[in-house]
């Protein structure tokens, strides 16, 4: 098929030729910029909350008192 000569495209459903090229599809640079300042702030936030949860309840497991 003509769609597999052109790997950097996605292909259209209704016509080859409204296929999107990564580089149309790709979001502009500011806006980039802002999701990266807040994966920037959030994602220590999220890896310390996980940390303080694995710290409150270790110990609190028992294997013996599963569900059967």
């Amino acid at each position: 098929m003509a769609w597999q000569r052109q790997p950097g495209r996605f292909r259209s459903l209704v016509r080859l030729a409204d296929g999107l090229l990564f580089g149309a599809g790709a979001a502009t640079e500011s806006s980039l910029r802002f999701l990266l300042v807040g994966a920037l702030a959030l994602i220590p936030i999220i890896l310390a909350y996980t940390a303080y949860a694995y710290w409150v309840f270790r110990g609190h497991v028992d294997l013996s008192k599963g569900y059967h």
